[in-house]
C-alpha cells in the first residue's frame, strides 16, 4: 500500500463508525472504491497535517481507504479545479481554507470557479486564531495602551502582516477602522518573515498565528487574540471581544468539501461521516496539540459561515480601499 494511502481497517479506531449513517427508510450511501482527498498545497504544513488527520478518521467510517493527493500551485486553484473537474460522485474530496476559498472572493480574485457556488462544504475541521503582538520594548502592554500610543502618533507605528489580503492584513485594517487609529502596514511574504521582523525590532506590531512560542519566551508581548473564545495555547490572553470590540473575530480555518454537483444522498452521507469522525475527543486533543482550535460546525453551518465572512470581508475591502497590487 502506498504511503499516502490511509488504511481503512475498521478495528483501528474506537468510535461510532456506521452508526453515523443511520437513516430512516433504507441504507445510506457508501463509497464503492477508495476515495481521494485533494490538498491544494504541498506536503507538510498545518493544512496538509489536518487533511491527513481527517482522512485517517473518516476512512473506517466510510469503509474505504482515503488517499491524500497534494496538488499545489496557483494559490490553491490547481487542486480546487482538479476536484471540480472530477466526477461529482463523492469519491473526490477537497481540503478548503478561509484564505483560498473565502477571502479570495472578498478580494475579487479572478478564479475559474466560484468557491461559494461550486463547492459544498462537508464539515469544518478547525480554526486558527491570530494574535496581536507588540515588540517586547514597546511602551504598551495591553490593547488600551496600544491604541492610545497609536492615536498619539498617527501613522508612526507600523504593523507587520503576512501578505496583502491575508487574514493578518485584513485584521490589521479592521482593527484600525473600528478603533479610529492609523498605523503603517508593512507587508511580508509570509509569517516567518513577519516573525523575524518582529524579533529584529523592525516593526512595532504584528498579527501572527504562531505567536505562542515567542510570547512564552518573552520575545513579544501578546495584546489580544481574535477568536470568539480564548485560544487554548495562550489562555491568559483576552479576546478582542472581551476587550470591548463586540463581534470582532478573525480566524483562519480548514474544512472539507466536495463538488456542489454531488447528489444529495451522497453529500448527506459524506457530511455525516466527516462530522462524526471529527467529533471525537481524541481528534480534538490532537488538534489542540497542533495549536488548532477544534470546530463542531456542520457542512451547512460552514457554508453559512463562508457566505457571511465573504460579505463581511467584502465590505471591509471596499471601506478600507484594500488592493492586492502593492504598486
Amino acid at each position: 500500500m502506498k504511503r499516502r494511502q490511509i488504511s481503512a481497517a475498521l478495528g483501528a479506531f474506537a468510535f461510532a463508525g456506521p452508526i453515523a449513517f443511520a437513516q430512516q427508510g433504507g441504507e445510506a450511501w457508501l463509497p464503492s472504491r477508495p476515495l481521494k482527498l485533494v490538498v491544494p498545497w504541498g506536503a507538510g504544513g498545518i493544512n496538509d497535517s489536518l487533511a491527513r488527520l481527517a482522512a485517517d478518521r473518516m476512512a473506517p467510517v466510510l469503509k474505504q481507504a482515503i488517499a491524500i493527493d497534494n496538488r499545489s500551485g496557483a494559490n490553491g486553484q490547481i487542486g480546487t479545479s482538479a476536484v471540480l473537474q472530477a466526477p461529482a460522485d463523492g469519491h473526490t474530496l477537497l481540503l478548503i481554507t478561509s484564505g483560498q476559498h473565502v477571502l479570495s472572493v472578498a478580494l475579487g480574485v479572478k478564479l475559474p470557479y466560484h468557491p461559494l457556488n461550486d463547492l459544498a462544504p462537508l464539515a469544518q475541521i478547525g480554526e486558527f486564531p491570530v494574535v496581536i503582538v507588540v515588540r517586547k520594548d514597546l511602551p504598551a502592554s495591553n490593547l488600551q495602551e496600544l491604541l492610545a500610543l497609536a492615536r498619539s502618533k498617527p501613522g508612526k507605528l507600523n504593523v507587520g502582516v503576512s501578505g496583502l489580503g491575508a487574514i493578518s492584513h485584513l485584521t490589521a485594517e479592521r482593527l484600525m477602522g473600528e478603533t479610529g487609529t492609523s498605523m503603517t502596514v508593512v507587508n511580508y511574504r509570509g509569517e516567518a518573515q513577519t516573525i523575524n521582523a518582529m524579533l529584529a525590532g523592525e516593526v512595532d506590531v504584528g498579527i501572527i498565528a504562531n505567536a505562542a512560542p515567542y510570547v512564552r519566551g518573552r520575545q513579544m508581548k501578546a495584546i489580544a487574540s481574535t477568536g470568539a473564545t480564548r485560544w487554548s495555547k495562550l489562555s491568559e490572553v483576552p479576546t478582542l471581544i472581551e476587550l470591548g470590540l463586540p463581534g470582532f473575530t478573525a480566524v483562519g480555518w480548514a474544512g472539507l468539501a466536495v463538488s456542489a454537483k454531488t447528489p444529495p444522498a451522497v453529500l448527506d452521507a459524506l457530511r455525516r461521516a466527516a462530522r462524526g469522525a471529527l467529533d471525537s475527543e481524541e481528534v480534538r486533543a490532537n488538534m489542540r496539540e497542533r495549536g488548532v482550535e477544534p470546530s463542531s460546525r456542520t457542512g451547512v453551518e460552514l457554508a453559512a459561515l463562508m457566505r457571511g465572512d465573504a460579505d463581511r470581508y467584502s465590505a471591509l475591502v471596499q471601506s478600507r480601499n484594500i488592493k492586492l497590487d502593492s504598486n
